[in-house]
């Protein structure tokens, strides 16, 4: 009896799984689900982090960090990372710091 009860319910689980496989569509396509909605795609205001990931994904930024090494940029839309032996970052007389940032060409 007992034997027959787990059969039976290794089937109706086995029919309950097999039910949940699904054709793929569009076998090239990515999707990727958020349980919120993006709120906008302008930089300066993204509250959010579906629209974070948007605006990652639509804008280049001047810098990227150096793989998983936050502390070290690589050149992104910049030909190069500013720092204070190349030039590019500036200590004005007035305490202020300039930052330059020479955008590679073809952009």
């Amino acid at each position: 009896m007992k034997r027959a009860l787990a059969l039976a319910f290794c089937m109706g689980i086995g029919a309950f799984a097999s039910s949940a496989v699904a054709e793929t569509k569009n076998p090239g396509t990515f999707v990727f689900l958020w349980t919120d909605d993006v709120q906008s795609f302008d930089p300066a205001y993204i509250a959010n982090t579906p629209s974070s990931y948007g605006v990652l994904n639509v804008y280049s930024r001047l810098l990227n960090y150096n793989g998983s090494q936050i502390s070290e940029f690589v050149p992104s839309l910049s030909s190069q990372v500013p720092s204070l032996e190349n030039g590019l970052i500036k200590q004005n007389a007035d305490g202020s710091v300039s930052y330059t940032f020479p955008i590679r060409k073809g952009v």
